[in-house]
């Protein structure tokens, strides 16, 4: 069992670190370009800024309910 949580964190912690980045640069480049997006399209903006919440939301939950499960 050992094994298997060592292997699950380790993958875990491989994978964030992959995908942190990228991640993190979108949302930057949403946040510098926010007043020209909602100038051209105010609901689509706030669509994508609310489904960005959700998915910070979702992954905070997620990380929660696996490090509490080690």
């Amino acid at each position: 069992m050992q094994g298997k949580i060592a292997y699950s964190v380790s993958t875990t912690s491989q994978l964030s670190s992959k995908c942190e980045r990228p991640v993190l640069l979108a949302l930057r480049d949403l946040l510098d370009m926010q007043l020209e997006y909602e100038a051209w399209d105010r609901d689509s903006f706030l669509d994508a800024a609310q489904n960005a919440r959700l998915v910070a939301s979702a992954e905070r939950y997620y990380r929660a309910m696996y490090y509490a499960n080690r």
